[in-house]
C-alpha cells in the first residue's frame, strides 16, 4: 500500500480517509433529508445519499488498516525513542561519573602537589611547647634554589616568633657542600629539618625540644651533635633538597622531575627516608 513504511505518511493517509468518510456520513444525512421532502427529485436524492454511504464506508474499509499500521510504527518510535532517552541517561551517567572522577583525581593530584606547610594551628602548638624558652635566637636558612623550603621556613620563624623567640629572617645559603664539610658528614643532600646550636646548655635545650615538637607534628627533624662556636645562644635550622634528586630518585627521571620543579614548584616532602640524614645549617 502507498506509504506504507513512512509514519507521517501513514498518519496523514489515515487523517484524510478518515476526515473523507466523515464527509460522505455527512453529506449522506443531507441528501436523506432532502429525500424525505417527497419532491420530484427524492428519488435521485436517495440514490446519491446511497452513494455517499458507499464511499464514505469504502473509505472506512480503507482506512482501517492505515490505523493500525499506524499503531504499529508509532509504537516502534516509541520504543526507538525510550532505547535514546536510556542511551542519553547511560551517556549523561557516564560523563557525569567521569567528571566525578576527573574532579576526584584533580583534587588527589592537587593535594600531592601541594607544599608542605605548616598549618597555624600547628605553629601555636609548636609556640606553645615552646614559649618556656622565651628570647632564644634562631637563625634558619634554605637552599636558595628550592621556593617550598623557602615558605616552609617563614612558616617555622612565625611559630618561633609566637613563642617569644628572636627569630631572624630566614636567608638563603647557595654552598650546600660547605655545610656538610662543616657538619663533618658525608651524607648525601636531601629534604629534611636539621637543628643544631651553639655550644651553650640553653641552646642545646631549645635545639632540641624543637626536634621533638617538629618530629610531633611528623616532620623528619634531626638534631645534629655539631655545636659552634658563636658567643650568643643561637639555635640554627636549615632546609635543604638535592638538586640533583626528587622523592629519592637519582636517575635521569628524577632530574627531568626535579628540572620541572625548579620551574612549576612541586611538593617537597620534608620526611626523609630512614636511610637518609636530613641536612644541616651552619654559622
Amino acid at each position: 500500500m502507498p506509504g506504507w513504511t513512512t509514519l507521517a505518511t501513514v498518519q496523514s493517509l489515515h487523517g484524510w480517509l478518515e476526515a473523507g468518510a466523515l464527509f460522505f456520513f455527512a453529506a449522506l444525512v443531507v441528501f436523506e433529508l432532502l429525500a424525505h421532502r417527497k419532491t420530484e427529485n427524492a428519488k435521485r436524492f436517495e440514490k446519491i445519499g446511497l452513494a455517499c454511504f458507499a464511499v464514505a464506508i469504502f473509505m472506512e474499509v480503507v482506512a482501517y488498516p492505515y490505523g493500525r499500521r499506524n499503531d504499529e510504527l508509532a509504537a516502534v518510535r516509541i520504543a526507538e525513542l525510550n532505547e535514546r532517552a536510556s542511551a542519553n541517561e547511560k551517556e549523561a551517567a557516564r560523563l557525569a561519573k567521569r567528571a566525578q572522577d576527573e574532579t576526584l583525581a584533580r583534587l588527589q593530584l592537587e593535594a600531592e602537589l601541594a607544599w608542605r606547610r605548616i598549618s597555624k594551628d600547628s605553629q601555636s602548638a609548636i609556640a606553645d611547647h615552646l614559649i618556656h624558652l622565651p628570647n632564644q635566637m634562631a637563625q634558619i636558612s634554605y637552599n636558595p634554589a628550592d621556593l617550598e623550603a623557602q615558605s616552609f621556613a617563614l612558616d617555622i620563624a612565625s611559630a618561633l616568633r609566637a613563642a617569644k623567640w628572636e627569630a631572624f629572617e630566614p636567608q638563603a645559603i647557595g654552598n650546600m657542600h660547605q655545610v656538610l664539610v662543616t657538619l663533618k658528614t658525608d651524607t648525601p643532600l636531601e629534604t629534611g629539618v636539621t637543628v643544631t646550636s651553639t655550644k651553650s646548655r640553653t641552646s642545646r635545650t631549645a635545639a632540641s625540644a624543637l626536634v621533638h615538637e617538629m618530629s610531633a607534628l611528623g616532620f623528619d627533624a634531626t638534631l645534629s651533635s655539631t655545636k659552634f662556636q658563636q658567643p650568643t645562644s643561637t639555635v640554627l635550622i636549615l632546609l635543604a633538597v638535592d638538586l640533583m634528586a626528587y622523592r629519592g630518585n637519582s636517575n635521569s627521571e628524577g632530574r627531568r622531575r626535579q628540572h620541572n620543579k625548579l620551574h612549576h614548584p612541586k611538593p617537597i616532602n620534608y620526611r626523609a627516608s630512614k636511610s637518609s640524614t636530613p641536612i644541616v645549617f651552619s654559622s
